[in-house]
């Protein structure tokens, strides 16, 4: 049993004569003989450092995104760099902003409320906060980065139209705190007509209603 239980420890391939004369007899005894070593077919052949191949750097790129998709990340995130059009790089952008969604999801579920109850109950118990009404826990929210925009302009259309056809709530685009968001908008529109001051985004007014040329001449 014991001859039986040495000769098991020993790295395959090896013998108790010169256990580290076979190739890869090191390996073998990092890994604890957790692999086959056969004797005299083991090798590598570099090509030379003074003769790289024309085609390392395509490979490396190849290689590059192949490791980033395996996690998720599209050509731009993977390479660092935007290659092509602005519907290809954004598209881009997309694929991978949707596994992120999914890790922002599970960092939720698994950890940032589990963190946001025990905040919220140790600040009761310390009397810092009143008992919250029944049902809290279901509307904890969570406001996480966003994918950045390419085209500013062409991304605030879109918004404007998610506002306006009801599909964007304002907590949605202004985050948690909203209703300040807007209060501050109200102030700053109210100290520049105190001020006698109207800026270019105020000029026009969205949804005001405008009179028409022709009942203008009419009036006339």
């Amino acid at each position: 049993t014991a001859g039986a239980a040495a000769a098991a420890s020993q790295p395959a391939g090896a013998t108790d004569d010169d256990p580290d004369d076979l190739p890869g007899a090191n390996l073998a005894k990092i890994t604890g003989g957790q692999m086959d070593v056969g004797e005299g077919v083991e090798g590598v052949d570099w090509d030379p450092a003074t003769r790289p191949s024309e085609k390392v750097t395509d490979f490396l790129e190849f290689a590059a995104r192949l490791a980033g998709r395996a996690h998720g990340l599209n050509s731009s995130y993977a390479l660092g760099r935007a290659d092509g059009s602005y519907s290809a790089a954004r598209m881009d952008l997309v694929m991978s902003w949707v596994v992120f969604r999914d890790c922002q999801q599970f960092l939720e579920d698994s950890l940032a409320d589990w963190v946001a109850e025990r905040v919220i109950l140790r600040a009761v118990d310390l009397g810092q906060l009143a008992a919250p009404p029944e049902g809290w826990r279901e509307k904890i929210r969570w406001q996480w980065p966003r994918m950045p925009a390419i085209d500013e302009g062409k991304e605030q259309q879109a918004l404007t139209l998610r506002l306006k056809n009801g599909d964007a709530s304002p907590q949605e685009v202004f985050g948690p705190g909203w209703r300040e968001r807007l209060q501050q908008r109200a102030d700053f529109d109210a100290e520049c007509r105190r001020l006698g001051i109207t800026l270019a985004f105020q000029e026009v007014t969205p949804g005001a209603a405008t009179a028409a040329p022709a009942q203008q001449d009419n009036e006339q």
